[in-house]
């Protein structure tokens, strides 16, 4: 089985490739985070402005990730991107709790497409290095600034 080890498509499972290219798509949706602790299944993130956020994964994330690490979560597509050695993965997530950064996005904000690439041996989404989006922290909590430059 790829990814969490059980067939599921759901959120917080194996990533599918249409939320993976929706994010991708849609750069705006991204933001900066911080892993702060790990309970089961659990995983806390602090944002840039001090919100946390809770996202839930079958067999949990920390395996993947260490506290203190840099990630990047879209919690209008339920992802979570972190860094590899070729590059950021994406992994899926089921968001916990219900904040302004997964339904009070502009409706008008720039979505320029891409493709979501997921790995089916893995059951993870895959950014090429030369295409990683770069999210500009903002202590401010408004939309963040995004580049592809390497």
């Amino acid at each position: 089985m790829p990814g969490c080890g059980c067939p599921s498509y759901a959120h917080g499972h194996n990533i599918h490739w249409i939320p993976a290219t929706k994010a991708n798509s849609d750069p705006t949706s991204w933001f900066p985070a911080h892993v702060v602790s790990f309970s089961d299944e659990l995983t806390t993130v602090v944002y840039g402005d001090g919100d946390l956020c809770e996202l839930w994964r079958h067999t949990g994330l920390e395996a993947d990730l260490a506290v203190g690490e840099q990630v990047f979560v879209s919690e209008l597509w339920s992802l979570l991107a972190c860094a590899a050695d070729d590059g950021h993965r994406q992994l899926s997530a089921r968001i916990e709790a219900k904040i302004w950064r997964k339904y009070q996005l502009p409706e008008d904000r720039p979505r320029p497409f891409a493709a979501g690439i997921v790995d089916l041996a893995t059951g993870e989404g895959i950014i090429p290095p030369s295409s990683t989006p770069r999210v500009a922290d903002r202590e401010d909590g408004s939309s963040p600034e995004v580049s592809t430059e390497v």
